[in-house]
């Protein structure tokens, strides 16, 4: 496992974006977990605040050159486990 020699070898601390590189939108995150999760999420639109990034997503460059690490799986399949890791944690 490259990710376990590197994090074995390397002294300090280091900063990582882990994503998949694709940007992936607030209403997008809600739809991907109640069609995984088969459950319905309530939410409204409100008006956009200044400080709202128009785009935001994780560069995962860094992580995939240094420990060859990618993401594996989907927006949905990453709700599911989420959904499933935080029921079974309760």
């Amino acid at each position: 496992m490259q990710s376990m020699d590197y994090l074995e070898s390397f002294k300090g601390s280091d900063v990582f974006n882990l994503g998949t590189g694709r940007s992936t939108s607030v209403l997008d995150l809600i739809n991907a977990f109640e069609k995984s999760n088969k459950l319905a999420i309530k939410y409204r639109f409100t008006k956009e605040r200044a400080e709202d990034t128009p785009l935001s997503f994780a560069n995962p460059a860094k992580i995939k050159e240094k420990m060859r690490w990618t993401a594996k799986k989907n927006i949905e399949e990453m709700c599911k486990d989420s959904w499933e890791a935080l029921k079974n944690y309760s």
